[in-house]
């Protein structure tokens, strides 16, 4: 065969065919590349979100046996005035309600702010925050069995409070057995707590 018995247009047109189909089976893997890693990529997100979603649940779940195991101590707690807002006028007026009764010559407080606590034997683990407010108390007592009887009255209070200290001392050498008599002069530092809840919102997100 010589090259004048080459079919020349023949192979022309074979040649173009075999480009055409070399373009298309090209053409039709890179689209099945594509189409299969973009279901990859959606079933992997889809994985990822059924994960989360089983998680939120499980939570969930644990927030209901929590809720339920915990919720007759939690309101009373609640109702007892430990959780929640602080009771600055009950305090006040409680002391002052017990130094009329108890015909007491001078009851004089000062309340500070309230702040966060750092307890030693608490471990509320994040999701709750232990605040405190510190009450200095200075009184004037005819009886060491007076400042018992205000701290009792002080319990009565909505909250819960520590006195961190206390000192005592005689206002004269020797008792005056007269009523409203000032006696003993005493300076306490009382702690009241309270738990707030607030903090532990999002805690479960983190």
């Amino acid at each position: 065969m010589t090259y004048k018995d080459i079919d020349w247009p023949y192979i022309k047109v074979a040649g173009l065919w075999f480009l055409a189909s070399t373009l298309v089976v090209t053409s039709c893997w890179y689209a099945s590349s594509s189409y299969m890693k973009n279901k990859k990529d959606i079933l992997t997100q889809a994985n990822r979100q059924n994960k989360n979603i089983r998680r939120q649940i499980s939570l969930t779940k644990q927030d209901i046996v929590t809720i339920l195991r915990y919720r007759k101590d939690f309101h009373k707690l609640q109702k007892e005035g430990l959780i929640g807002d602080e009771h600055r006028m009950a305090w006040v007026s409680g002391l002052q309600n017990i130094a009329s009764s108890l015909k007491i010559k001078s009851a004089k407080y000062r309340l500070s702010a309230q702040k966060q606590a750092k307890p030693d034997l608490v471990n509320t683990r994040g999701l709750l925050k232990v605040l405190v407010s510190r009450m200095k108390l200075s009184l004037e007592l005819p009886h060491e069995a007076e400042l018992l009887k205000v701290f009792s009255a002080l319990k009565e209070q909505p909250g819960h409070f520590n006195a961190s200290n206390c000192t005592i001392k005689r206002s004269f050498t020797k008792f005056r057995l007269l009523p409203g008599a000032s006696n003993l002069m005493v300076s306490c530092a009382l702690d009241w707590y309270s738990l707030n809840t607030n903090s532990a919102k999002g805690a479960r997100n983190e």
